[in-house]
């Protein structure tokens, strides 16, 4: 709701000085803008279809002879988490499910776990008022993360000293919500099914940041393709409208946070395939091991919404 009250309140700028801004590698021509600007409030108005938990997606990797299966989830969406853990069951029910891929770090995975746990069962409500610090209690708490801690030079002496990733925070406090719980659901998945758990790591992204009138630009445009767009569904038309919309109107942020990921994270898959039909050793890092044997598999890859088109693209690209 904050990003529709701050675009709407931005785009009550005249028109004159809108058009005035030149265009650059962060945002599209004010001009360009500006011609939005109609379509975009109409689409702003519009209802929003009912919320898509998911997408998913399936490529066979004929060289290797492994099947890749990409769910595409919202981080902020709790839904998004369910359907992971519901995709990695069904799929270990009828395929030969190697490995569950993360797109997250180890690190990363333990922390987001350990508030996943802290969190279970709780209303929305309560998380919001209470979410931060139940988890804060909950890493304090971990004997790990006071080794790290300690390994680090640092002293935990109380649990409102453990620092959290600033999505995680923000998100608690503003919408009761754990980012990035879909990791979570998936381990615990992937664990219940006896499928080894591999960390992609995150990409590492350039500094590029969104900029006044490329949000601008992107929130009008994603509303224009897709009246009543909503930013936390994830069907493929919503996915595809915002990942056009960035492209087209901040196309330094869409390189940095859509195009150089999905070719990481493909790479990294890629990789991954590799190593389980030659059945050797990874260089990846692990959650779980589990012994490797040669032949026809599958993978399930969970990642944003947004990367699964341009993976699936990549993969297929690839695999010609």
């Amino acid at each position: 709701m904050y990003l529709r009250r701050l675009a709407l309140a931005a785009i009550t700028a005249p028109p004159a000085t809108l058009a005035l801004y030149p265009g650059s590698q962060d945002s599209a021509p004010g001009l360009h803008v500006l011609r939005t600007l109609p379509s975009g409030l109409l689409g702003a108005i519009c209802r929003a279809a009912p919320r898509t938990s998911s997408l998913e997606a399936s490529v066979l990797l004929r060289g290797q002879q492994v099947h890749v299966h990409l769910c595409g989830g919202c981080h902020l969406n709790p839904e998004s988490a369910h359907a992971a853990g519901q995709a990695i069951r069904r799929h270990a029910a009828t395929n030969v499910l190697k490995a569950v891929a993360l797109e997250c770090d180890t690190m990363t995975l333990e922390l987001i776990g350990m508030a996943h746990q802290a969190l279970r069962g709780l209303p929305r409500e309560r998380v919001r008022v209470e979410g931060l610090d139940l988890v804060r209690q909950a890493l304090f708490d971990s004997p790990r993360l006071q080794a790290l801690a300690r390994e680090a030079g640092a002293a935990l002496t109380a649990a409102a000293h453990v620092p959290l990733p600033a999505a995680i925070a923000f998100h608690l406090e503003r919408d009761g919500v754990l980012w990035g719980a879909e990791m979570a659901e998936a381990a615990e998945a992937a664990t219940e099914v006896g499928a080894r758990i591999v960390c992609l790591a995150s990409p590492v992204r350039s500094a590029s940041r969104l900029t006044a009138l490329g949000f601008i630009g992107s929130w009008l445009r994603a509303r224009a393709l897709v009246p009543g767009f909503d930013e936390r569904s994830c069907d493929m038309a919503s996915v595809e409208a915002g990942t056009t919309a960035i492209r087209e109107m901040a196309p330094a942020h869409f390189r940095a946070h859509v195009l150089d990921p999905d070719r990481y994270l493909t790479r990294c898959v890629r990789e991954l395939c590799d190593e389980l039909t030659a059945g050797g050793g990874t260089k990846r890092e692990r959650v779980v091991g589990a012994s490797v044997e040669t032949g026809p598999c599958s993978v399930l890859v969970v990642v944003g919404a947004g990367h699964v088109p341009g993976m699936v693209a990549l993969l297929l690209e690839e695999g010609d």
